[in-house]
């Protein structure tokens, strides 16, 4: 700090030559401006040590700026560097990035094939399975028909078989030994499980190779009504092979049928004991 002193002893010789209250009032003026002048200088020493310590804070700030910026210079050099191998990442990203769309394309297409040959392949697999199951069924239905038909071959192989019993065109035909009466000998069919043998063809007539010129009953008559003709199932004539002026019905009663020795048929007396011919129908 600095220091201003004033010599009084100056100021009171300038004024000898001046009146004493002109010397006072001029003494009073410069004491009145050393203590404004002495107020100044306190003042600025004030104002010089405040910026002295204003001066002393910003020297500090700057020093700490300048760190600072120091600090942050080498930041942003480490951010520098950082961006600049995220830009390398990144780039790399974007190259991994577009590899892999090109894969998951390629995915998609093959996922896409792979979806409709599935599609392709299930609906082949239902067609098969309704193949399988159409197979299946047919297979069922066959086996079925197999086994009938090993039953009823086995059951016409046994008809067939049988003694006294002809094979011909799906049935089996038997001429008897003995004689009976129409309603005996029918009742005799009926206990082999057949009936009166019906001829509706010029083929059937064939019975007459088992007959050896015999005369034999057949299942026609007309029982229920005269000259309603009817065969033992209840269908009605249509083929006839009746011998000339045949059937007249002689001497009344004559309802039921023969086939004679000429191989035509006859009327005669139901009760008139003759041989008869027994048919069964066998199938396959």
């Amino acid at each position: 700090m600095f220091t201003f002193q004033v010599d009084t002893n100056l100021l009171y010789t300038g004024c000898n030559n001046q009146s004493v209250e002109r010397d006072q009032t001029c003494c009073n003026n410069l004491a009145k401006e050393r203590d404004q002048l002495q107020a100044s200088i306190t003042n600025l020493a004030k104002e010089r040590d405040q910026l002295q310590a204003s001066n002393t804070n910003l020297a500090k700030e700057r020093d700490q700026l300048q760190a600072s910026n120091t600090n942050l210079a080498k930041k942003r050099d480490q951010l520098q560097a950082s961006n600049t191998n995220l830009v390398k990442e990144r780039d790399q990203l974007q190259t991994s990035y577009t590899n892999l769309a090109k894969e998951r394309d390629q995915l998609q297409t093959s996922y896409t094939n792979l979806a409709k040959e599935r599609d392709q392949l299930q609906a082949s697999n239902t067609n098969l399975a309704k193949e399988r199951d159409q197979l299946q069924a047919s297979n069922t239905n066959l086996a079925k028909e197999r086994d009938t038909l090993q039953r009823k071959l086995s059951e016409l192989d046994g008809n067939i078989n049988k003694a006294g019993w002809m094979y011909f065109r799906s049935s089996i035909y038997y001429m008897s030994t003995e004689k009976k009466s129409w309603t005996e000998s029918r009742q005799d069919c009926k206990n082999k499980g057949a009936d009166l043998v019906i001829i509706n063809s010029r083929e059937e007539q064939f019975v007459e190779m088992i007959r050896k010129g015999q005369e034999a009953w057949i299942g026609l008559s007309d029982i229920n009504q005269e000259n309603g003709w009817k065969w033992v199932d209840g269908s009605t004539l249509n083929t006839r092979f009746w011998c000339s002026r045949e059937p007249n019905n002689y001497e009344g009663n004559e309802d039921c049928v023969i086939t004679d020795i000429l191989n035509t048929w006859n009327d005669i007396k139901c009760s008139v004991r003759i041989s008869w011919i027994c048919e069964k129908k066998v199938s396959i």
